[in-house]
């Protein structure tokens, strides 16, 4: 029998979100009315209300170009500079919808997230939407009530550990005990993920 959270850490989800990085989005550009040859200008990111950093983009026919910097262990600012395809696809009442073209995987995407130097989709740059780890709680908890059920309680998960219920044998209520343990201990251990990436 392992021990607290044994059969539940291969699942935990503990991703990042795409709210957590920078990115470039197409329906930004759409909604600007920037998407055209010979555009130009500047995207600012904040963290909080705290400037985050920028990227400069040069749109053209089939691509757009994107610069900005990075802080290096020399502490000294390294430019990078990336190219990003554009993709279409044909509507079904007529016209066509534009898509970038991840770098890292040719994917069309909306949306491109700056990782440690360059920007690649959700994907490639493994993030999680932020509903998946709302999904994720959800399943916890759920298991963790029907878990203490079982021991005849139904008290949230943080609530002190249930005692026997009176015609439960003592093998039972542990192997019971054990498995509401091992999703509290999963429940908390995905909550300090979630803290970690918020900070």
């Amino acid at each position: 029998m392992g021990g607290p959270g044994s059969g539940l850490w291969p699942r935990l989800n503990s991703k990042r979100t795409t709210d957590s990085l920078p990115k470039v989005d197409l329906r930004f550009f759409n909604k600007k009315g920037l998407l055209y040859p010979g555009a130009s200008g500047r995207i600012f990111w904040l963290h909080g209300k705290e400037p985050a950093g920028s990227v400069e983009f040069h749109i053209y026919t089939d691509h757009l170009q994107l610069y900005h910097s990075i802080d290096t262990s020399s502490q000294r600012a390294k430019a990078v500079h990336q190219t990003v395809f554009f993709g279409a696809t044909r509507c079904h009442f007529g016209g066509e919808r534009t898509w970038f073209l991840c770098p890292a995987c040719g994917r069309r995407v909306v949306a491109l997230y700056r990782g440690r130097e360059r920007f690649k989709c959700r994907i490639c740059s493994n993030l999680n939407y932020p509903t998946q780890h709302q999904r994720t709680f959800g399943r916890l908890i759920l298991k963790a009530k029907k878990s203490r059920m079982k021991l005849g309680d139904t008290k949230d998960i943080i609530a002190d550990i249930p005692e026997k219920p009176l015609n439960m044998h003592w093998k039972t209520y542990f192997r019971n005990l054990d498995k509401l343990n091992e999703i509290k201990g999963a429940f908390f251990q995905h909550y300090t993920e979630i803290l970690k990436i918020s900070q």
